[in-house]
């Protein structure tokens, strides 16, 4: 019974969401999510943006301005049959409505920010390698040692490895600081700790996979389950601001005498 999210908690959720399915599943982007059209996209000089600017143009032109049960992109059609040479941004808009096919409209900024970053992150090779081969966001339900039900849910996880992504603040900090601050502030170590208990619960506890799944994802279960070593773990930080910086950290585990 949670309470219903207000409209800006919802929009930064789909944003997450965005960015998330860019990085760690690029293939759906583009069918999941459209670029909404932009003011900047056209030149300023004869750009109308409103339906009072396309009213006033109407006018200009020695037009009806409005027309019984006529809407603002049907106004934009009359205007253009009238030879306005200019850009209508309503009926940009109503272009795209029609030609989204259901996908997810997202403001040009944030779109062209997130493909930028998802062109960054497939664009080094060594770090598009922890991102492909396997699957994302894959959820694992255990019983750990003490009988306590756990969940966690993977970013990635392929045969030999799993990978998380984080965004780090590096603004007036050298790399290595902001990576060690990340762990020791949002307890990633602790974090790390209980997703290896899962991928360890799917190695050497023979999870299976519940409900439907594809053979690669059924194979992929079953080639860790085969593994006689423990998966790498890796962690890759995005900076969220100040210097652009993207890097992979591995991390290690070891046992400490209690």
């Amino acid at each position: 019974e949670r309470p219903e999210l207000d409209e800006e908690e919802t929009k930064a959720q789909q944003l997450g969401k965005a960015y998330h399915v860019a990085r760690l599943e690029p293939e759906r982007f583009h069918d999941t999510y459209a670029r909404e059209p932009s003011k900047q996209d056209y030149p300023a000089k004869g750009l109308l943006s409103s339906d009072a600017a396309v009213r006033a143009a109407l006018k200009e032109l020695g037009a009806q301005q409005t027309v019984t049960g006529e809407t603002t992109a049907q106004r934009c059609e009359r205007l253009l049959d009238l030879g306005y040479e200019g850009t209508l941004f309503p009926l940009e808009l109503a272009r795209f409505e029609d030609r989204r096919a259901g996908r997810i409209a997202l403001p040009a900024r944030y779109f062209d920010q997130i493909t930028t970053d998802m062109e960054r992150l497939r664009g080094n090779s060594e770090i598009a390698d922890l991102l492909t081969g396997g699957f994302a966001e894959v959820s694992v339900f255990w019983t750990d040692s003490h009988g306590l039900k756990m969940k966690s849910r993977l970013d990635y996880l392929k045969p030999a490895a799993w990978t998380d992504l984080k965004t780090i603040e590096i603004r007036e900090k050298e790399l290595e600081a902001a990576i060690s601050d990340a762990f020791r502030f949002n307890r990633y170590h602790v974090q790390a700790a209980v997703y290896r208990d899962a991928v360890e619960a799917i190695r050497v506890g023979g999870l299976q996979v519940r409900g439907e799944a594809t053979d690669e994802q059924r194979a992929l279960i079953a080639g860790i389950q085969i593994r006689p070593d423990e998966l790498a773990c890796w962690y890759v930080f995005t900076g969220k601001s100040g210097v652009p910086c993207l890097v992979a950290y591995e991390v290690e585990f070891f046992a400490v005498d209690t």
